[in-house]
């Protein structure tokens, strides 16, 4: 699969990124209450087998878990997150694409960090491109049916 190219965020460190845990629940699932379909550490993590057969369920390329949560990397109360991600989850389902219930969280110890999430599959490159710059987020994951999970920026 060809190489997706870099977004512009020149003040942005994917280091941050390094001890965080992904978890993806059930489209029914919003509350996030059961088990996660799936869980991604991006310690070290560069690809992820099961999300092959996962995208191609859906028959889509692409996945990307996005969030309007803490624009800039700036924390941001509560009440406001969830009004982005409001926001976001309309423009997802104007897509008509599948959409998961996310949430990224760090795993370095007594750090309660956490941003809730989507996973939207299929679509354009270009469409979550889009997304981040709306919303004012340094960052997104990318899966690919290859297996390989990539931090955009």
């Amino acid at each position: 699969m060809e190489r997706l190219p870099h977004l512009s965020a020149p003040s942005f460190d994917p280091e941050v990124f390094d001890n965080t845990c992904f978890q993806v629940w059930a489209q029914e699932d919003v509350e996030q209450k059961g088990d996660a379909l799936f869980a991604l550490s991006t310690e070290g993590a560069r690809s992820y087998r099961g999300i092959g057969s996962f995208l191609r369920s859906h028959d889509a390329k692409l996945a990307c878990l996005i969030t309007a949560w803490n624009p800039d990397s700036q924390p941001t109360p509560l009440a406001v997150n969830e009004a982005a991600n409001l926001k976001l989850l309309a423009d997802l389902e104007a897509t008509g694409l599948p959409i998961y219930p996310a949430r990224g969280t760090s795993m370095e110890e007594g750090c309660g960090w956490f941003e809730d999430s989507f996973l939207i599959v299929g679509g354009r490159y270009e469409q979550y491109v889009e997304w981040q710059k709306k919303f004012g987020q340094l960052a997104f994951v990318i899966f690919r049916t290859d297996g390989a999970v990539e931090l955009r920026w």
